[in-house]
């Protein structure tokens, strides 16, 4: 559906709106070939009328006919469902809303304890290195080297 046109009075307060399937009309017919993206066009007669009340209280609908010559397609398919998407996205409840903010919590929650073991682990490394570099510190570093390259040395002995 699509508003076909409004009307509302001075103090710019809608008066009345008439809302129309997105297919009323014909397509226009021109003498260039042009390649179409399908019938946007299919004269249907489909409409809404909405009025405010003569209290003045609300609206009212003064005109309803729901006649539809087409098959109804889902607001994803059609081509005005701008409108559609946005009552689509307030209409989302308060429950929906909570679940994903828990399922998010607990992700979140999972991730900070993945990094909690993360930052522990490189804690031990970076001990287990700063006993490396004494050990290496206090001995003669340039025959600590040979050894190590040779194979010889034994890097669990030294860390413990």
């Amino acid at each position: 559906m699509q508003i076909h046109s409004s009307k509302t009075d001075k103090n710019k307060e809608i008066i009345r709106k008439e809302y129309v399937c997105y297919k009323e009309g014909v397509r226009k017919i021109s003498a260039a070939n042009i390649r179409r993206q399908g019938l946007t066009r299919e004269g249907c007669g489909a409409k809404l009328s909405v009025m405010n009340n003569r209290s003045g209280e609300g609206l009212a609908v003064s005109q309803f006919v729901e006649g539809h010559n087409h098959l109804l397609t889902t607001p994803k398919k059609s081509l005005c469902s701008c409108t559609f998407k946005v009552d689509l996205f307030t209409m989302v409840t308060n429950s929906e809303l909570n679940s994903k903010v828990d399922a998010l919590s607990k992700e979140l929650q999972a991730t900070q304890e993945g990094v909690a073991t993360l930052k522990s682990a490189v804690e031990e490394i970076n001990t287990s290195l700063s006993k490396l570099t004494s050990f290496v510190m206090g001995k003669n570093p340039e025959g600590f080297a040979q050894e190590f390259d040779r194979g010889r040395s034994d890097c669990k002995k030294i860390l413990e």
